[in-house]
């Protein structure tokens, strides 16, 4: 009897279910019919204004093709026309002939009649726009791409410093329209550090897709080094192990610093200011070791960080657990992390300067 009043009870629950989804499936074919008649009824409302206001125009005595104009329209003429369009196309007609004429007084100049814009859809003007609520009449400024702007700083700068970083821009973000949306997609939507890391180019030009694994594909100027040198996978573990680095967000500028440090020169130096535990750090040392001309100078790479706060160490502690096995000096009373900062970047650029508290003139003008 239990089981018999159990399935009762369910078989109950079942129907009442139906029911409702019955219920609800007719509500929103009801809201949907209601929509598209509402939308009909101010389809044809809009037309019969049209309508009117095209009918009441040609019957006044001064808004009308026969009130300003002189043409002298017959029997025959009349019994012709039979829509706004054959009238406009006669009145057009007679304009040819120096019938109608709308004259500027300053200049002298003809100008088009208002009511050949809206109600001659024969007639075309070079400019659309007369009041500036036309259709066709698009005010809205044009939107350029990064890619445009980046050339147009190269042909006002060709020879300045940032000149070469630009093409570096325009040779790995925007060689073609959609790298650079695709790319940052990956960042940020599907975590697909291939494309983040890497960028489209070396991604698109992986022969296969086990080459497209984050073990294997190469971050730019490191295609030809061996071993796990360069590899996205890399980039973003700590050393060469497996331990996921703790970041902000930074992931998606690590390409871009990877190539601007390879634009350092002998004389130039990279000042950073709060890297948190060193992923940017790491990426701008990437770039610095494949400066391709001058190598920069020994310690190219400054900086500065408070490198402690308990706020930091909940925020790495919680992105990279592993933290707290290898480091168990780190903890909240000591959050100290300049050492984890040092082990993250030195690895890859070993002479990068890591310097607690702000910068200044004087601690700039130290090093």
């Amino acid at each position: 009897l239990k089981r018999k009043k159990m399935r009762t009870n369910r078989m109950l629950f079942v129907l009442l279910g139906v029911g409702l989804f019955v219920l609800a499936s007719i509500q929103i074919l009801y809201n949907e019919h209601k929509v598209l008649k509402d939308l009909h009824s101010d389809d044809r409302h809009h037309q019969h204004s049209q309508a009117a206001s095209v009918n009441g125009d040609a019957d006044t005595d001064d808004g009308g093709a026969g009130a300003d104009t002189d043409t002298v329209l017959t029997e025959d003429e009349n019994e012709s026309i039979s829509s706004i369009d054959d009238a406009a196309a006669l009145e057009s007609s007679g304009d040819d002939d120096g019938d109608y004429e709308d004259k500027d007084e300053d200049n002298n100049e003809s100008l088009p009649s208002p009511d050949d814009a809206t109600t001659n859809s024969k007639t075309k003007f070079a400019n659309p726009c007369i009041s500036g609520d036309e259709p066709d009449c698009n005010t809205f400024p044009q939107l350029r791409s990064p890619k445009e702007d980046l050339e147009e700083y190269l042909t006002a700068n060709p020879n300045s410093p940032a000149a070469h970083f630009v093409e570096l821009l325009k040779e790995y973000l925007y060689a073609e329209p959609s790298w650079e949306r695709e790319r940052q997609t990956g960042c940020y939507r599907f975590w697909n550090m291939t494309k983040c890391f890497a960028g489209m180019g070396n991604y698109n030009a992986a022969p296969t897709d086990a080459a497209r694994t984050a073990e294997e594909l190469k971050m730019p100027f490191y295609e030809d080094t061996d071993g796990s040198e360069g590899t996205v996978f890399r980039a973003f573990h700590f050393q060469n192990t497996t331990k996921p680095m703790p970041f902000l967000g930074t992931h998606v500028v690590c390409l871009p610093l990877l190539l601007a440090g390879t634009t350092v020169t002998e004389t130039g130096v990279v000042v950073e200011l709060g890297p948190f535990a060193g992923l940017t750090s790491k990426c701008v040392g990437m770039g610095l070791n494949k400066a391709r001309t001058n190598p920069p100078r020994t310690n190219a790479l400054i900086s500065y960080d408070t490198f402690a706060d308990i706020a930091n160490y909940n925020a790495i502690t919680r992105a990279s657990p592993w933290v707290k096995q290898s480091y168990p000096e780190y903890t909240p009373d000591n959050d100290d992390f300049l050492q984890i900062w040092k082990d993250i970047v030195q690895y890859e650029y070993p002479t990068a300067l890591g310097r607690k508290g702000f910068a200044s003139s004087k601690t700039l003008s130290d090093d």
